[in-house]
């Protein structure tokens, strides 16, 4: 085999394309990762508020902690914290026991740390506090 149809053969292999596409100093495309990624820190940041809120209303004592980069929810000694990490290119999900998930951007689509999509992100921020609160 020729080493232009080798270079051509290897080049259309799934795996080149995804290496390819996945240029990680490409400005724009780390632009775009941070983006979605804020997106998904200000939904966790309300899920966790109005989290807060229904617990407070039922009589549950809670804490809750909104900034930047870092939102948090306190109840009893159990706790929830997303935080932006990675220079802003990953949110960490951290509990009161340590790091649980990390959560990365690939092609404009959020992934757990298992590479398993997070197709809605009230859902999976949802999930975590209804656990949090469940205990």
């Amino acid at each position: 085999m020729r080493w232009s149809d080798e270079l051509r053969e290897q080049l259309a292999a799934p795996e080149c394309a995804r290496e390819i596409s996945e240029v990680p100093n490409d400005p724009e495309r780390v632009a775009a990762r941070r983006d979605v990624l804020r997106m998904q820190m200000c939904v966790a940041g309300e899920v966790l508020r109005v989290a807060h809120r229904v617990l407070l209303s039922a009589s549950r004592g809670s804490m809750f902690e909104r900034g930047y980069d870092m939102h948090g929810l306190k109840v009893g000694d159990r706790s929830l914290e997303v935080r932006l990490a990675d220079d802003g290119l990953a949110i960490e999900v951290v509990r009161e026991t340590g790091l649980v998930d990390t959560l990365r951007v690939e092609d404009s689509s959020v992934f757990d740390k298992h590479g398993n999509l997070i197709p809605y992100a009230e859902g999976y921020f949802g999930s975590l506090v209804l656990e949090l609160a469940a205990r």
